[in-house]
């Protein structure tokens, strides 16, 4: 049986990068989950063209249309695809055009848009404890350190806010000259799953963005946690 999570008024971020041995260790920096290591390039106002490789829908009221350079995210219609993960473990309804690619280690996918500043990464992990609030700060912060460290990053302000098993890491950078978003964000689920998504999106973008983005792939993540139970711990 799929889960879905509903964090209510706190829905805000969430796409995986390998947490699985960070949540079980979450004072060993070695076991932080794989972060992607991309140059910034200046800022694009249209996703990259990719050839869809899942089955793509459009969402209701909504009609596929091509993006175009130039055109901001509120004019945009995006055509969703699902990702399946190969055993099981999740979907997810992601940009068609966006580049989505399965993380190297770990199960999670990263997804690049707008020429690759805005970076969304999804990972999963299980296991049976709950973790707890501190640990869940923890693996947030030094996941925060290993996502930031390939940019020259300035005027970093962030703040944490944890409510049950959902803690969240967000706020501003300058991150190689462009003004960014950052959105860190943890969550176990009842059956064990531990869900890390990460947001990297150019701040004059992320209004529309979070609307036309990342709510609706946020609200179509399904998870399996018997098939992610079984991957972690075969």
């Amino acid at each position: 049986m799929g889960t879905r999570l509903n964090r209510g008024a706190l829905i805000a971020l969430l796409l995986l990068g390998g947490c699985g041995e960070a949540a079980r260790r979450p004072n060993d920096a070695g076991a932080l989950p794989v972060v992607p290591t991309l140059a910034p390039a200046a800022t694009q106002l249209a996703p990259t063209p990719q050839p869809a490789t899942a089955t793509q829908r459009v969402p209701a009221a909504s009609t596929a249309a091509p993006a175009t350079q130039g055109v901001p995210a509120s004019a945009l219609s995006p055509t969703f695809s699902t990702y399946r993960e190969p055993r099981g473990v999740f979907t997810v309804e992601v940009p068609a055009n966006w580049r989505t690619t399965p993380l190297d280690n770990g199960i999670g996918i990263t997804s690049l848009a707008y020429n690759a500043t805005a970076i969304t990464s999804i990972s999963l992990s299980w296991q049976a404890e709950q973790l707890t609030p501190t640990a869940m700060a923890q693996i947030a912060e030094q996941y925060k350190t290993r996502l930031l460290e390939g940019y020259l990053t300035k005027n970093l302000a962030l703040s944490g806010l944890q409510q049950d098993q959902y803690y969240v890491l967000s706020g501003t950078a300058t991150l190689t000259g462009i003004p960014t978003t950052i959105e860190i964000s943890l969550e176990q689920t009842p059956g064990g799953t531990i869900v890390l998504q990460s947001w990297l999106v150019p701040t004059e973008l992320w209004p529309e963005f979070q609307r036309v983005f990342q709510q609706p792939i946020q609200a179509s993540l399904t998870i399996d946690d018997a098939a992610a139970r079984l991957v972690v711990s075969p």
